[in-house]
C-alpha cells in the first residue's frame, strides 16, 4: 500500500515537473516574441527620426544629403558626415549609411534596434539628382499654366526661375523604385519613386555595417539582396517567420521608411506654387489641340464654326455667311482659317478672319501666322497684311495693321499691346499692299497676357518676328 502511494506521489511530481517546465518554455518564447516586437517597434521609431531629419534638411537647404561613409574597418568605422561635402549630382558612398551628423542627429541614432547602422539610399547621380542643389525643390515649378506656355524641365531636371513648368514634369520620371506591401512607386507614378529610403537590415544584420565599419555577410533572400543595391529594387514587406533560417532563401526582416518624390516636397514645404503668369491663355493650332476640342481628329473642314479651347472659344468672321473653320498644313506648320475661297486659308478679298473670344481680359496680343510673307508680281514687290482688332464686350478698344518682314511663306510672330483690356480678338485677312493681289495665311498660334509681361507665341522666333 505504502509502495503504491509512492508511485503516485512520484508521477504527480514529474507531471508538475512538465507543467512547469511547459510554463517557462512559454514564458521564454513570450518574452521572446515581446522583445521582437519590442526590436521592430524601436527600430520602425528610429527610422522615423531619421525621416524627419531628411525632411528638415530637405526643406531647409532644397536637396537631400548623399550617404556618408559606411566605415571599412575599426580604424575607419565612418564619421557620419555626407560625401562628397559640396552639394553634387553624384554621391561617393551609394551603398552608404544614414549621415547623422550632417542631419545633426546623435550618433546613436543612426543604428536600428539590434546595433546595425541604417542603411541610407537616395535618388542621384543623374539628371534630376536629388543631391544636387534644389534637387528636392518643386518651388520653382508651376501648377497651372497656359498651354502654349507650358515649359520642360531644364537640363538638371529642375524647373527653371521662368515658373512656366508643371510639377508633374518635375517629378516624370524620378525616383527610386518601391515596392510596398505590393504596391509599386516608381517614375512612372504620379508621385514619382522614392526619394530616399532608410533600411534597417533587420535582427540578422545580414549586409549591414557593425559600429566598427565592418560588414556583415551578404543575404541569401533575392528581395534582401535588392535592399542593399543603390537603387534597388527595393521591397517591404512582413518578415518571414522567425524559425525560418537567415540562410533561407526564403527569409526576410529587413525594416524600410521611404518618401516618394512628391511626399518629399509637401513634408518639406518644398511644393509647386500657382506663379502668376505673363501669358493670361494660348492655344497653338496643331492636330493634337484641335483633336481634343473636337473630340476626333480634325479635316481640312472641321465642320464647325465655332470651337472652343482650354482658353477661348475661336468662331469664324467673314462679311457675308459664316465659314466652317479649316484646318490646313503647310510647310511643316499647321494653322486654321475659313473653308472657302478654294485654300482653306483666311482671304483678304473675302473678308474672312476669326473672332478669339477670351476667358479673361488682357492687355497685350501675340500671334503666329502660317504661309504669310513678302513677294513680287512682274517685279512689283508686295506683302500680305493682317488687321487684328482688339475689342471689350465688342466695344472696339485697338486696331492695328500688321505687315508680312520676310520672304517667302513661312511663319509670321507678331507682339501687340492694346490702347486698354480687351476680351475679345478679330483676326482678319487684307488684301496685300500691292492692291490687285490679296493675301492668303492660316492663325497657327495665338496668346493673350498681362500688360507687364512679355507677350509671345511658342512658335516665334528673332527670325520670323515681325515689327
Amino acid at each position: 500500500m505504502r509502495r503504491r502511494q509512492q508511485g503516485a506521489g512520484a508521477v504527480f511530481i514529474v507531471v508538475i515537473l512538465l507543467i512547469a517546465l511547459l510554463v517557462a518554455l512559454a514564458v521564454v518564447s513570450f518574452n521572446r516574441s515581446g522583445n521582437a516586437v519590442t526590436d521592430r517597434g524601436q527600430t520602425s521609431t528610429n527610422l522615423a527620426a531619421a525621416a524627419a531629419a531628411l525632411d528638415q534638411f530637405a526643406g531647409a537647404s532644397g536637396r537631400l544629403p548623399c550617404p556618408s561613409n559606411p566605415g571599412t574597418s575599426a580604424a575607419d568605422p565612418g564619421d557620419g558626415v555626407e560625401s562628397p561635402a559640396v552639394p553634387t549630382g553624384s554621391c561617393d558612398y551609394s551603398l552608404g549609411t544614414l549621415p547623422w551628423r550632417t542631419l545633426g542627429m546623435r550618433r546613436d541614432d543612426a543604428f536600428d534596434a539590434w546595433g546595425w547602422k541604417i542603411s541610407y539610399r537616395v535618388y542621384s547621380g543623374g539628371t534630376g539628382s536629388f543631391t544636387q542643389a534644389g534637387g528636392a525643390s518643386m518651388v520653382n515649378c508651376d501648377t497651372i499654366q497656359a498651354l502654349t506656355t507650358r515649359q520642360p524641365v531644364d537640363g538638371n531636371g529642375l524647373c527653371p526661375t521662368a515658373h512656366d513648368t508643371y510639377s508633374a514634369d518635375f517629378i516624370a520620371g524620378k525616383g527610386l523604385s518601391v515596392t510596398d506591401f505590393g504596391t509599386t512607386y516608381d517614375g512612372t507614378k504620379a508621385t514619382g519613386g522614392a526619394a530616399y529610403v532608410l533600411v534597417s537590415h533587420g535582427p540578422s544584420g545580414q549586409g549591414a555595417y557593425t559600429t566598427s565599419g565592418a560588414q556583415q555577410g551578404a543575404p541569401k533572400s533575392n528581395d534582401e539582396k535588392n535592399n542593399l543595391l543603390a537603387t534597388g529594387p527595393f521591397v517591404a514587406k512582413a518578415a518571414s517567420d522567425s524559425d525560418t533560417s537567415a540562410t533561407d532563401t526564403t527569409h526576410f526582416d529587413d525594416v524600410l521608411l521611404y518618401r516618394t518624390v512628391s511626399d518629399l516636397a509637401t513634408r518639406a514645404n518644398l511644393v509647386a506654387r500657382d506663379w502668376p503668369d505673363d501669358v493670361l491663355a494660348g492655344v497653338k493650332f496643331d492636330s493634337a489641340t484641335l483633336s481634343d476640342a473636337l473630340g476626333h481628329s480634325p479635316s481640312s473642314d472641321t465642320g464647325q464654326t465655332n470651337i472652343t479651347f482650354a482658353y477661348a472659344a475661336v468662331s469664324s468672321l467673314n462679311s457675308g455667311t459664316a465659314q466652317d473653320i479649316s484646318f490646313a498644313t503647310s510647310g511643316g506648320n499647321s494653322g486654321i482659317g475659313e473653308v472657302g475661297g478654294g485654300n482653306n486659308a483666311l482671304n483678304g478679298f473675302s473678308g474672312e478672319g476669326l473672332r478669339i473670344v477670351l476667358t479673361q481680359s488682357a492687355r497685350k496680343f501675340a500671334l503666329t501666322l502660317n504661309s504669310f510673307g513678302r513677294s513680287s508680281f512682274f517685279g512689283f514687290p508686295y506683302a500680305e497684311q493682317v488687321q487684328v482688332n482688339c475689342l471689350k464686350g465688342l466695344v472696339p478698344v485697338d486696331s492695328v495693321t500688321k505687315v508680312a518682314c520676310n520672304s517667302g511663306n513661312g511663319l509670321a510672330s507678331f507682339s501687340i499691346t492694346a490702347a486698354g483690356d480687351f476680351d475679345t480678338v478679330e483676326v482678319k485677312a487684307l488684301p496685300t499692299t500691292f492692291g490687285f493681289i490679296d493675301s492668303s495665311f492660316t492663325l497657327s498660334e495665338f496668346a493673350s497676357c498681362t500688360a507687364t509681361g512679355v507677350c509671345t507665341t511658342t512658335l516665334a522666333t528673332a527670325g520670323n518676328t515681325c515689327p
